[in-house]
This record gives C-alpha cells, sequence and structure tokens, in this order.
C-alpha cells in the first residue's frame, strides 16, 4: 500500500510524505503506483519549476518527502494550487483502490 501523509499548517500544506508501493499487481506495470506516483512527483516539480518554492526533498525507492522552505506570500499561493489539486487527485485514486492508497492529511 501507498501512504502518502499531507501535513498541514494553518490550512496549508507544509510537507508531503509518500511511502511504499501500491501493489495493485504483483507481476508486472503497477498503474496505481504509477499514478500515485506521477501525482506526487509532479506535484514536487511544479513547486520547483512552476512556483519556483525552495524545498528540502528525500527520494528513495518506494518513499518520496519534500518539504516547503519558502514562505514567500506570492509563491506559497502556487504551491497551495498544486498541492491541493495533488491532494483532490489522490482523494480520487483513493476512493477507486482503497486497498492500496491511503491519504493522510495531518493538521
Amino acid at each position: 500500500m501507498t501512504i502518502i501523509r499531507a501535513y498541514r499548517d494553518n490550512g496549508r500544506i507544509f510537507r508531503v510524505d509518500a511511502n511504499g508501493h501500491a501493489g495493485y499487481v504483483s507481476n508486472g506495470p503497477d498503474v496505481v503506483c504509477a499514478a500515485v506516483s506521477t501525482l506526487v512527483q509532479g506535484s514536487l516539480l511544479g513547486l520547483i519549476e512552476i512556483a519556483k518554492v525552495s524545498v528540502s526533498q528525500i527520494y528513495k525507492d518506494g518513499q518520496l518527502t519534500f518539504t516547503i522552505l519558502d514562505s514567500n506570500i506570492s509563491t506559497r499561493h502556487s504551491a497551495d494550487i498544486i498541492l491541493e489539486t495533488m491532494c483532490v487527485a489522490l482523494r480520487d485514486i483513493e476512493k477507486d483502490y482503497p486497498a492500496h492508497v491511503k491519504l493522510e492529511e495531518i493538521y
């Protein structure tokens, strides 16, 4: 199972921690894992390349963690849009594959 934790402070996501493999299929390409990975990695790239937000990141097999280091108001608005969109999409995948994906929002 892939567990994604979105940590919030005052309602805003400041850290994302994605761990594990979805395990939707035991042999061959795992479309659920690929979808989750694409969303989380794409959001990280959006933060860096589009929103120009400073982040720290840890990437290992089966784990991606990133934390926003930038509190600039102008970049933070773009970051919020990217991260909230990621959560909406992850909730949709979680709804369809509850045995394989879990999104936890930590306040």
